[in-house]
């Protein structure tokens, strides 16, 4: 069952990341927004909501278990890029932005935690790096592929087509997430106030982790800000066919390090 498993989730974070769309969804939103504030707005909102969507989703995970988590979380993906492909204006996007963080909340934590236990459970769990680290390859992977596709695509078609192409990878995300199997029956029945309670208070204690709560929170954001605007300035000096190579060098190195580090890490523990 776990080789199942965690195949499985190769392939669900393969199709999960498959966004056509990536590369230019700024110029996407802008072109609808008719402004780059509002449309760099839209990766804002998706943060913001991923970030208070974190702890509930987390306690959901522990409620309804890790598939069903998996497969709120695809479902989340789909209707994102449904509303993507449907957005007349810009109130469609910041719907369509607000199930992008909920997405994320979902995946968050809970998918690692998917395969550590699905190794736990066959005794495999000093393993959990490589796998770990291989699993996460898959979505640089696909947004190396998806930027490379989706680049081409859209120089010969629009923006718009791109996006309702990236429908057909969401679909087939959501089939994979149905069809994953449980690793664990359990309910966890603590109270959600003392869970808030204990997570809050191990914070508050531990300077070492508000630090890293904190840089965390700064390097995502204005990272994350910097990232996806800069198809804005490509787009300025670059063909629409040539915007995706940045996304795919800087993909595939990812995907390199992802793939071989944990494996590296683990045997020189």
């Amino acid at each position: 069952m776990a080789n199942k498993n965690i195949k499985l989730m190769y392939c669900l974070n393969l199709f999960s990341e498959m966004k056509f769309f990536g590369v230019i969804a700024i110029l996407y939103y802008t072109e609808i927004t008719q402004s780059m504030m509002l449309g760099m707005s839209i990766y804002s909102i998706a943060t913001i909501v991923s970030s208070l969507a974190e702890f509930p989703t987390g306690i959901i995970s522990d409620r309804i278990g890790r598939r069903m988590t998996i497969i709120a979380g695809a479902i989340s993906s789909l209707i994102y890029v449904l509303l993507l492909s449907f957005a007349v204006n810009y109130i469609w996007l910041i719907v369509a932005a607000i199930f992008n963080g909920i997405e994320i909340a979902f995946f968050s934590g809970n998918n690692q935690a998917y395969i550590y236990e699905n190794l736990k459970n066959s005794n495999m769990e000093n393993k959990y790096e490589i796998y770990a680290g291989k699993v996460n390859s898959m979505i640089y992977l696909a947004g190396a592929i998806a930027a490379f596709i989706g680049t081409i695509i859209v120089y010969f078609t629009s923006y718009k087509f791109v996006i309702i192409l990236s429908i057909i990878p969401k679909i087939i995300e959501v089939i994979i997430a149905f069809n994953l199997e449980n690793i664990n029956n359990f309910n966890n029945t603590e109270k959600v106030s003392n869970q808030i309670k204990e997570a809050s208070e191990k914070v508050l204690k531990n300077n070492n982790l508000k630090k890293q709560i904190i840089a965390d929170s700064i390097n995502d954001g204005i990272g994350e800000a910097c990232y996806q605007f800069r198809s804005t300035f490509y787009a300025m000096v670059w063909p629409e066919w040539a915007l995706g190579i940045p996304g795919i060098l800087s993909n595939v190195g990812a995907f390199v390090s992802n793939w071989f580090a944990r494996k590296n890490y683990s045997k020189n523990r």
